[in-house]
């Protein structure tokens, strides 16, 4: 019997093969970490631009609607005074029976809002890194401006909201 030695069975793959199936490997692994990188990058800016939107209106509601079941807010104010000062501005806030309900207080150096009930007991947070708060009062309403910044590591986001008080009384 005669037996070819020339002819062998293949087994494995040729270097050929093998660098082609490295090199398409290598192609789609860095697709990948790029995808990845994309989307960790515009998930945090997503998430500070969110977080600037929430605490503006967050302070918005806060100032319109006052806090907790108090309630002490500009929407239910009968009177309400601004005081400029050096570093930004007071809503003094009276209520439909002509006592102080409180007072608002904006401070540009410090960038944020509070507020101080009446007794001054405490003192509440409405709102930090504010950058700029406008108010404009009317006969008949109240116009509120805040713009909110927030920076976090290299993103940063900044979102204004603006909303009309009209008085009720």
């Amino acid at each position: 019997m005669k037996t070819n030695l020339c002819k062998s069975r293949r087994f494995g793959f040729t270097l050929v093969e093998v660098m082609m199936a490295t090199a398409i490997m290598s192609l789609v692994t860095s697709s990948a970490f790029a995808l990845f990188f994309f989307i960790q990058n515009s998930y945090y800016q997503a998430s500070v631009q969110e977080t600037a939107t929430h605490r503006a209106s967050l302070a918005i509601s806060r100032m319109v609607y006052g806090f907790g079941v108090e309630g002490r807010g500009l929407r239910a104010a009968s009177d309400v005074t601004r005081t400029d000062t050096g570093h930004g501005w007071v809503l003094n806030v009276k209520d439909a029976d002509g006592a102080s309900a409180g007072s608002f207080e904006y401070r540009s150096d410090l960038g944020t809002i509070v507020y101080t009930p009446a007794d001054a007991a405490t003192v509440h947070p409405v709102a930090d890194s504010v950058s700029q708060a406008d108010v404009e009062i009317d006969s008949d309403a109240m116009a509120l401006s805040i713009r909110v910044g927030v920076e976090r590591g290299r993103y940063a986001a900044s979102k204004q909201m603006e909303t009309i008080v009209k008085w009720r009384n």
